[in-house]
């Protein structure tokens, strides 16, 4: 066949299939703040840090202190810190460490910067040393820091010992843990004398014959002498491991991008030949392809090829080798490494956000989720996640991250006043949803078309928002879920008002965002037993449908409000013939002719990091497949498709041996179809 058969009906309340259990409710979220990012569009606003707090800024490898000056801008304009500065280091300063040189000339370039700024009195420094820097590292310059911050000497015999002035090291994209196993290989530094002479006694003792450190994401390399004769970066390592100055109060924090999934060249040609069938697509889709294949090579070379295909990263550095030991974690979602067209180079200038590649750690509305960081800890403890969307302006949907940060506000408002026990709080059933539940009930079983005559101001957080109510019960079937899944369900129904009530449940009503439902029936004498559900779906699986169903921009809003509240991206789902997760959707709907509503619901449920190697059914007697495979069927003639797979092979989907072959199938089948409609067979 050419396409999918036919789209999915509108379901009603009481049809009947087989359900897996659902999740155990995900609690939201910690998120960046729950207002940085509007914080940042001002030019001031109160510190969430009392005292100076200067930020340094040292450049990353082959980059000079000019391609960092938006970035700057950026800090500058959140109105938090004392002071910024980028450390004054030119691309040529790093072209000798090529040819194995070593990296005295930017230690002595951050050194210089930071005793230009704030104290000026080295006897005061030396015996009362502050605490008022920020470094902010990229790439190499956040072991490069590390390196500036210890105690032992260097190359050139000094001895920087930067750490006492540091409150914050927080680095982007760092490979901190790099086995630098360059594919031409490298020229080995000069180090032998300085590990000898390395004052660190326990670091250096410690790090020798050891099986490798466990850290927050698992065991790292051994860093020993003999590494560390030979490489700055493994001579760090060696001397100061993780986060080696957290117990004299220096905090670190590692900021890794997730935008970019390794593959090899035979990833990519199986795509291109048997996917698409020779059809290249565009400029930019070779480059995604070409990003995919250069970032395989680069996480190989920091990982020694270990799971170097499947590894995800900021297409430089993997999440693995960009998380220090011990430090915070930060991860930025669909964030690049560095600027990836003209637009975003130079200095990252205003209308770097604008630009048609994708956000770096330099982007303006990116450094507003990490500045605060430098400051003070997550909300939700030592990891972050910090989703696509919430470094973009809203991509034209009427919901930008604006709406979004004055939703979580009051939602945390609301939270305070229950916790303080305010007599006006909403908490102690003041609002009475029988009038609701009637209204849902009577949109999804046909006794009324609209749901926009609900007075949706009054909705309050009431007891038993996420109880399961029965919406009807009939000879051989009935439905129950909570409110907030009846309103998403009315919303793939298109029923008006529906998505509006599904919102005021998450924000004012603080409905869980997993509290699902099912449809249950009678099969078969003996073939169930009560407790037995079927066709179980969560909200967001029923939000996603909407989108499928012609929902748009209002249905893709209210998936990305379901997921900031804390949604699992990853619940499975069965109705009518579809099964598969949310992301499941997003294919049948290209298929099914929504356009760039498809690919926006992939991108933004990509972006909250579902998987993208999921399998799922269509139709009676579909095998299962994955999403690639769905969207590589409608390819060439659909361009939605096209576009789809694209979008899921940079974020990491690839065709196994059991694709190929059903693709190459379906493939001889259309063949097959086209010559007999030819002929007239």
């Amino acid at each position: 066949m050419s396409a999918v058969t036919a789209r999915a009906a509108a379901p009603s309340a009481t049809h009947a299939h087989y359900r897996r259990r659902a999740p155990a409710r995900v609690a939201a979220r910690p998120r960046a703040s729950t207002d940085g990012a509007s914080k940042a569009s001002s030019s001031s606003s109160e510190s969430p840090s009392d005292g100076p707090n200067h930020v340094v800024v040292v450049p990353g490898f082959l980059s000079g202190a000019d391609a960092y000056g938006g970035m700057a801008r950026a800090l500058e304009a959140t109105g938090w810190f004392t002071s910024v500065t980028v450390v004054p280091i030119t691309r040529d300063m790093w072209y000798p460490t090529l040819l194995g040189g070593d990296f005295a000339p930017m230690l002595d370039a951050i050194e210089a910067t930071v005793r230009s700024i704030g104290e000026t009195n080295d006897a005061d420094r030396e015996t009362n040393p502050r605490r008022d820097l920020c470094v902010v590292g990229h790439s190499a310059g956040g072991w490069l820091a590390r390196l500036w911050m210890g105690d032992a000497p260097y190359v050139n015999g000094r001895v920087y010992g930067g750490a006492p002035r540091v409150k914050t090291l927080l680095t982007l994209g760092t490979p901190h843990n790099s086995l630098e196993e360059y594919p031409f290989g490298r020229v080995p530094e000069r180090l032998a004398d300085v590990v000898k002479t390395a004052s660190n006694g326990s670091s250096a003792e410690g790090a020798e014959g050891t099986e490798g450190a466990e850290g927050a994401e698992g065991a790292h390399p051994v860093w020993t002498a003999q590494r560390a004769s030979t490489s700055s970066l493994s001579l760090t390592n060696f001397l100061y491991p993780g986060a080696w100055a957290a117990p004299t109060g220096v905090r670190y924090v590692s900021v890794r991008g997730d935008a970019v999934a390794a593959a090899s060249l035979g990833d990519v040609a199986t795509f291109l030949t048997l996917g698409t069938l020779g059809t290249l697509g565009t400029l930019g889709t070779l480059g995604n392809l070409a990003a995919c294949v250069g970032a395989g090579v680069s996480y190989r070379t920091a990982t020694g090829g270990a799971n170097a295909a499947v590894l995800r990263g900021d297409g430089v550095a993997p999440i693995e080798a960009a998380t220090l030991d011990g430090s915070e974690r930060v991860t930025l979602v669909g964030v690049t490494h560095q600027a990836t067209n003209e637009r975003i180079g130079g200095d990252g200038g205003e209308d770097a956000e604008e630009g048609v590649g994708s956000p770096w750690y330099g982007s303006p509305r990116v450094v507003a989720t990490w500045a605060r960081r430098l400051l003070e800890p997550a909300p939700g403890g030592e990891e972050e996640t910090v989703f696509e969307w919430e470094t973009h302006r809203g991509e034209g949907t009427g919901t930008g991250a604006g709406r979004r940060h004055a939703d979580e506000k009051k939602r945390l408002d609301e939270q305070k006043r229950l916790d303080k026990g305010s007599a006006d709080a909403a908490g102690d059933d003041s609002y009475d949803a029988t009038a609701l539940a009637s209204a849902l009930e009577a949109a999804l079983t046909g006794g009324s078309d609209t749901l926009e005559n609900v007075d949706v101001a009054a909705i309050a957080p009431f007891s038993g928002v996420d109880d399961r109510r029965t919406v009807s019960t009939v000879t051989t079937s009935s439905a129950a879920g909570s409110l907030l899944w009846q309103a998403c369900l009315a919303a793939r129904n298109r029923v008006p008002g529906a998505t509006t009530i599904a919102r005021a449940l998450l924000r004012d009503a603080r409905a869980d965002p997993n509290a699902g439902g099912s449809h249950t029936g009678t099969l078969a004498p003996g073939t169930r037993t009560d407790d037995d559900d079927f066709f179980s779906t969560s909200p967001l699986w029923w939000a996603a449908s909407a989108v499928e169903a012609g929902g748009g921009a209002d249905a893709l809003n209210l998936t990305r409000e379901l997921i900031d509240a804390g949604a699992d991206v990853d619940a499975f789902g069965r109705y009518d013939g579809v099964e598969g997760p949310p992301l499941w959707w997003a294919a049948v709907a290209a298929r099914n002719g929504e356009g760039q509503s498809a690919v926006d619901l992939a991108r933004v449920l990509i972006g909250a990091r579902a998987s993208v190697d999921v399998r799922g059914g269509y139709g009676p007697g579909v095998a299962r497949t994955s999403p690639l495979v769905l969207a590589l069927q409608g390819v060439p003639g659909n361009g939605t498709c096209a576009e789809l797979a694209r979008v899921l092979f940079v974020a990491g989907a690839r065709l196994d041996a059991a694709d190929v072959q059903g693709l190459a199938l379906y493939r001889f089948g259309s063949a097959v179809s086209v010559v007999k409609s030819e002929i007239g067979a």
